[in-house]
């Protein structure tokens, strides 16, 4: 699916709908959600909207520094929101400091990555992938959500 969007509200409403349908249709199934896109592209926007969807309270700020900040949520089988940044890791084998494994296949996990392209290989197969674009205008933005 492909959306053209003109503002940080249009991404919001697409991050809406998108964990909606998770919500529908994935119980009992880890959720791995990773995100590509430059810097400003509406990644941390994305995640935000998810977050709110999920009744996530606490701001919500890339973790680049920490790498990953885990939220409490109770959304039909789900527990836990992991919000995850990649953009600092430059090895794979730095993810097993973070647990990351044990994340991506908890069954209560919606994980959810920035710059995910850089651990491409770590991602599980069945990852929703999602493709920011800047577009010709100042909010104007493509979003492509592939499954």
């Amino acid at each position: 699916m492909k959306f053209h969007v003109f503002s940080p509200t249009d991404t919001k409403k697409i991050a809406q709908g998108l964990i909606s349908q998770i919500l529908r249709d994935m119980h009992k199934k880890t959720v791995v959600i990773g995100l590509v896109g430059e810097l400003g592209s509406g990644k941390t926007t994305f995640v935000k909207s998810l977050a709110k969807t999920l009744g996530v309270r606490s701001t919500i700020t890339s973790p680049t520094f920490l790498i990953q900040k885990k939220y409490k949520i109770n959304k039909n089988n789900f527990s836990s929101f992991i919000h995850m940044d990649a953009y600092r890791i430059k090895k794979i084998s730095e993810l097993s400091g973070v647990g990351f494994e044990k994340e991506i296949s908890n069954d209560e996990n919606i994980v959810v990555i920035e710059w995910a392209d850089l651990i491409k290989k770590a991602i599980n197969k069945k990852a929703i992938w999602v493709f920011f674009t800047h577009g010709q205008k100042k909010n104007e933005r493509y979003i492509t959500i592939k499954k």
